[in-house]
């Protein structure tokens, strides 16, 4: 809070740091003009009724205690969900509503407080830069590359170079990508949010067409081969949340990406047996076939993305590309260290005797 960035201090404040009991508040910042921030961190991964009272009651203290008091930080390891339901509301929604009767406890006594949330996504940023290297290696054990470390390695290799090395000689290549996945970088991630749009744009808003002919046949093919996507679509999601974390374990995608190929080869047969006509597909049946040819190129993607992690060099049809080499990096580095086609609105559409695979 004081030295990570997570904070924008003005200049001149006085910092203090309290054990137990601490009055509401780890710690304090007093700023020159005489206002108070303070903070107070939970070790907690949900925000429930229990832990909203646990922060009640730190609140209710810090105002009892710090009479100048202007912002209070809370800080805990975890992002709220923010989808409410007709029957719940969602941690986000029930922060806000604390938040509101918080700020009116204040009012009542003539103050105005400001209370802010510091989550996982802040903290990870925090403990991510390189000058927070031994706190991270300090509290969680955990080692990370920082600047001084990679000028070393670098300085090195010139010197082992010698004249061989030539600045302005640079060939880029994929396997530059391994260090956003060592790293976990932002580029990383968008990587992986890439991936998992491109997924969900090939399956469309509303799902997979289903062709008015032998429809008792496409629904049972589609359905599985749903299954299949969601279960794809759901590791992918979770590699998201994975690349933000230290010590993310990747998902394999391996298994998934294998288990879609039966149901794509049995949607696309019955296409091609019950809807081919005169080369075209018309109707549902040429939407189905768009939407069908957009995720095989989907998966192919997806293979790229996870290229060299447990997928057979022979299976790989192309280089490996920029994404799956650091896909690849990141599911190792926790291991050694603990053409998107858009669907048609066309009726019909124009096709070979058989699905390009």
């Amino acid at each position: 809070m004081i030295f990570g960035g997570l904070v924008a201090w003005p200049p001149g404040t006085a910092f203090s740091a309290f054990g137990n009991p601490d009055g509401g508040r780890e710690g304090r910042g007093e700023l020159p003009g005489g206002a108070v921030w303070a903070w107070q961190a939970k070790y907690l991964f949900k925000l429930d009724s229990d832990e909203f009272q646990q922060i009640a009651e730190s609140v209710d203290r810090v105002l009892a205690t710090e009479p100048t008091l202007e912002r209070y930080y809370v800080l805990l390891p975890y992002n709220p969900p923010a989808g409410d339901t007709q029957k719940t509301k969602s941690a986000w929604t029930k922060w806000n509503e604390y938040v509101a009767k918080w700020q009116a406890t204040a009012g009542v006594a003539g103050r105005a407080v400001t209370f802010e949330y510091i989550g996982e996504t802040q903290l990870n940023s925090c403990l991510l830069q390189p000058s927070q290297v031994g706190r991270l290696r300090y509290w969680f054990d955990l080692d990370t590359f920082s600047e001084d470390r990679f000028r070393a390695i670098a300085a090195r290799a010139e010197a082992d170079a010698g004249g061989r090395y030539t600045p302005e000689l640079n060939v880029e290549l994929p396997i530059a990508a391994v260090f956003d996945g060592l790293a976990r970088t932002p580029a990383f991630e968008h990587d992986i949010r890439t991936a998992l749009a491109v997924l969900r744009k090939a399956r469309g808003i509303y799902g997979l067409s289903t062709p008015e002919e032998q429809p008792e046949l496409f629904k049972p093919a589609i359905s599985t081969l749903d299954e299949c996507l969601d279960r794809l679509d759901e590791a992918v999601a979770d590699a998201i949340t994975q690349a933000r974390r230290p010590d993310g374990v990747l998902p394999d995608l391996a298994p998934l990406i294998e288990a879609t190929g039966a149901p794509l080869d049995t949607v696309a047969d019955l296409l091609r047996q019950h809807c081919l006509r005169d080369r075209y597909y018309t109707g549902n049946a040429g939407s189905l076939y768009h939407q069908i040819s957009a995720i095989e190129s989907t998966i192919s993607g997806s293979n790229e993305l996870r290229a060299g992690r447990a997928l057979p060099a022979h299976r790989v049809a192309r280089t490996p590309s920029r994404c799956s080499a650091a896909f690849a990096a990141g599911a190792r580095a926790k291991e050694l260290h603990g053409p998107d086609r858009q669907p048609s609105d066309k009726t019909a559409a124009r096709t070979p005797d058989l699905l390009m695979r």
